[in-house]
C-alpha cells in the first residue's frame, strides 16, 4: 500500500498526506471511519480559537460545509477502494442559539444530511434532562450507543441506547462500542433514574459479547477524553481502535497538535489506534483500516483535516 493523500482533505479541505504503514499481503478488506466529535451546535461555524464568527475572520466549519466536507470524504474513500463508516463521538448539544430554540432537532437534522451511521452519546446531551435526549434519539434515526449507561429504570430512554451495533463493511464486520463519561451526572441533567456504570468494565464485557459472534474489528465510540482513552487502551484487550470525545483534542499530523493521528496505544493483546477531532466543526477525521480475515488491523492511515472558508457550502435539505 503506497503513501497517498487522503482526497476528501486534498480535494476539498486540504488534508497533509496520511502516514501509512504497508499492508501486508493478508489484508481483506478496506475500510475508513470518518469521524467528529463535541460539535457543539455550531452550525454557523467557529472561529480558529473556538470563538463565534466575526465579520472580515476566517471562519471554519459550518453546517453547510461539514457536510459537504464528509460527503466528499465518502467519496474519496470510495475513489480509494474503501468503505466508509460515518461515526459522531458525542455532544452534539449546547453551544449556540440553535440548540436553546431547537433543544436537538436543528443538530440531528443535519447529522442526517451528512449520514451518520453510529454515535456515542456525550454528557451534554443530557442537558435539558432525559426526556429531551429521548427527542434527539428518535429524531435522529442512527444507532445511538453507551455500553456503560443502564436506562431500564429511565421509561423516557429504555430500549433507545444500546451498547453497540454491528456494520458489514467492504467484507469486514466491525463492532462499535459506545461510552459515556461517568461524571455526566455532575456536569449535566441525566435524572435521577439513570445508572452510569464504570466505563472500562462495560467496555470489557461490551467487547467479550461482541466478539462471541465471531471475527470483528472493535472501536470504540468513546465520549471520555483523550487521557482516559488511552488508560482504558492499555489495560482492555480485544480492542482496535478507540474514535473520542470529550476532551476536545486535536489530534494530526502537524504541528501544534496533541498528538499524532492515530496514537498508537500497546494494549494487552494487539496494537490500538486512537483519534479525536478537536470541536466545534472545525475539523474532520479520517481513520483508514487495512483489516485482515480475523478482524485484526494490519495496516492504518490517519489524519485530521482543518473544514476552511475554503471548502464550498453544501446545499443541504432539512
Amino acid at each position: 500500500l503506497q503513501r497517498r493523500r487522503l482526497l476528501a482533505s486534498a480535494l476539498a479541505v486540504g488534508l497533509p498526506a496520511a502516514a501509512i504503514r504497508p499492508a501486508p499481503a493478508q489484508a481483506t478488506a478496506r475500510v475508513s471511519l470518518i469521524h467528529l466529535n463535541d460539535f457543539h451546535s455550531r452550525h454557523e461555524g467557529a472561529e480558529g480559537n473556538g470563538g463565534g464568527c466575526r465579520d472580515g475572520r476566517p471562519c471554519l466549519g459550518g453546517s453547510a460545509r461539514l457536510v459537504g466536507a464528509v460527503r466528499a470524504a465518502r467519496e474519496a474513500a470510495r475513489a480509494e477502494g474503501r468503505a466508509s463508516l460515518a461515526l459522531d463521538a458525542g455532544d452534539q448539544f449546547m453551544g449556540s442559539l440553535f440548540y436553546t430554540h431547537h433543544r436537538g432537532l436543528a443538530e440531528a437534522a443535519i447529522q442526517r444530511e451528512w449520514g451518520v451511521e453510529a454515535m456515542a452519546l456525550g454528557n451534554h446531551e443530557f442537558d435539558n434532562g432525559p426526556e429531551n435526549a429521548a427527542r434527539y434519539i428518535q429524531a435522529l434515526g442512527a444507532p445511538v450507543l453507551a455500553a456503560n449507561l443502564d436506562t431500564r429504570a429511565e421509561a423516557a430512554l429504555d430500549g433507545l441506547v444500546r451498547p453497540f451495533a454491528n456494520f458489514q463493511r467492504g467484507g469486514a464486520r466491525i463492532v462499535v462500542i459506545g461510552l459515556i463519561t461517568e461524571a455526566t451526572p455532575t456536569i449535566a441533567s441525566p435524572g435521577p433514574n439513570l445508572r452510569f456504570l464504570d466505563s472500562e468494565e462495560a467496555a470489557a464485557r461490551a467487547v467479550v459479547a461482541a466478539r462471541a459472534a465471531g471475527p470483528a474489528t472493535v472501536v470504540l465510540l468513546s465520549h471520555r477524553g483523550f487521557e482516559a482513552d488511552q488508560r482504558l487502551a492499555a489495560h482492555i484487550p480485544g480492542i482496535d481502535a478507540i474514535v473520542g470525545g470529550h476532551s476536545h483534542t486535536i489530534l494530526a499530523n502537524r504541528p501544534g497538535a496533541a498528538g499524532p493521528a492515530p496514537v498508537v496505544v500497546d494494549g494487552p493483546d494487539r496494537a490500538v489506534r486512537i483519534v479525536q477531532a478537536g470541536a466545534l466543526g472545525r475539523f474532520l477525521g479520517r481513520l483508514d483500516l487495512d483489516i485482515g480475515a480475523d478482524g485484526r488491523i494490519v495496516a492504518h492511515g490517519a489524519e485530521l483535516a482543518e473544514i476552511g472558508p475554503d471548502l464550498p457550502l453544501s446545499l443541504i435539505h432539512i
